[in-house]
């Protein structure tokens, strides 16, 4: 059975935690990405992003970190928007950042986490690359011409001049 009457629930850090994304891996396993919200009111209305993974039958999957990892990209707003499991086990995750809790200045932020859910010190710095973009930025994900193989796409909008940006990653993280 899975959770308790088809339901599963597990807070991040207390409040305002909300999932985005889902998919199911290879091992059947659920991988939900999305944000969740500073518990500590001195630290005010920040978010930093969330990835979690479920087993099956609904109960984290311990080897994962404890099943929850979060990840604070700037000490502002942080949100994932897309993921997806390459082959190898690690999960890639794209999002937006801000520098503030105003929510302005977004960046685009490519996150990947290894198969125990620790970031990956093979892409970026401490597993995540930012790009500034613009504010009002869209991400995603999408599979690549080769197998295994995935590109990350942001668009976003200039603050001053209003001009839209477009920018494509590579897997290896930077962008292209």
């Amino acid at each position: 059975s899975f959770g308790t009457a088809g339901i599963v629930k597990s807070p991040f850090l207390g409040f305002g935690d909300n999932i985005s994304r889902l998919q199911i891996d290879a091992n059947n396993r659920i991988v939900a990405g999305g944000g969740t919200r500073t518990a500590d009111s001195s630290c005010g209305p920040f978010i930093d992003s969330a990835v979690t993974r479920y087993l099956e039958n609904g109960s984290l999957d311990a080897s994962f970190g404890g099943g929850k990892q979060t990840v604070d990209v700037y000490g502002g707003l942080d949100h994932l928007n897309g993921l997806v499991t390459q082959p190898d086990g690690k999960i890639l995750a794209v999002g937006g950042t801000s520098l503030n809790s105003g929510g302005a200045e977004k960046d685009v932020a490519v996150l990947r986490y290894d198969t125990l859910g620790n970031p990956d010190p093979t892409l970026g710095v401490g597993g995540v690359v930012t790009t500034a973009v613009g504010s009002g930025t869209l991400q995603w994900i999408t599979r690549s011409g080769k197998e295994g193989e995935w590109a990350v796409h942001a668009i976003g909008q200039e603050p001053t001049t209003h001009r839209i940006r477009f920018a494509d990653f590579a897997a290896h993280g930077k962008p292209e």
